[in-house]
């Protein structure tokens, strides 16, 4: 946990413990969103699309871990419980500058997963087709495998575009669909992360008030 530190003049508790739990789940956010693109092909096939919720979980315990860290530091230093939850709200805040920072690389997730349809064994679980809706994808893309033999592809509604490439199919909401599409997903990524991380911060905001009034009896 953050340990506490000198009071600085003229910044609040919640504001510096929220600004340092907020860059390191910043970090491991934008780390797990990034280890997609950094690990090698043979052993995402080996992992099989697990590894896509697994980041995405190892992500979410780490940033309500640096939440609740600095609400119990911010409870443990000045005793109340609302600028504890204030300081969750930081760490929400800054950690879900992660999702708008690998908002430039989610072009080259697409093709990572296309690529690993197209590699990767049937028995992998990326082989012969990948499944994945990607807000953050220019315009957003439901990418679909190759369908199986029999199977026709039904002509996309206005506003969608259908294309294959790479033994995949991409059927992409273009125009100000996708737009709005993003702009909403984006709005309800962070918005979430903040809510929970707001939540944390006031639980353990809530021992750490408690043990600093036990520990001044």
């Amino acid at each position: 946990m953050i340990r506490a530190l000198p009071r600085a003049s003229g910044v609040p508790a919640w504001i510096r413990y929220g600004l340092i739990s907020g860059a390191f789940a910043f970090a491991v956010t934008l780390a797990a969103n990034l280890v997609f693109l950094l690990a090698r092909p043979a052993e995402l096939c080996r992992a099989g699309p697990i590894m896509l919720p697994l980041s995405g979980l190892v992500a979410l315990f780490a940033f309500l871990f640096f939440a609740a860290a600095a609400g119990l530091a911010t409870g443990s230093a000045i005793g109340v419980v609302a600028q504890a939850a204030l300081s969750g709200l930081v760490v929400g805040m800054v950690g879900g500058c992660a999702v708008l920072a690998s908002l430039p690389f989610t072009g080259a997730m697409q093709q990572r997963l296309e690529q690993l349809g197209a590699v990767c064994p049937p028995t992998s679980g990326f082989g012969g087709g990948v499944y994945a809706f990607q807000l953050g994808t220019t315009p957003p893309a439901f990418i679909q495998g190759t369908p199986p033999p029999g199977v026709v592809v039904p002509t996309p509604p206005p506003g969608f575009t259908l294309s294959p490439g790479g033994g995949a199919v991409s059927v992409s909401l273009s125009g100000s669909m996708g737009t709005v599409v993003r702009i909403i997903g984006l709005v309800v990524t962070v918005g979430v992360g903040m809510a929970f991380a707001t939540g944390a911060a006031a639980l353990t905001g809530l021992i750490g008030a408690a043990m600093r009034s036990r520990s001044s009896n």
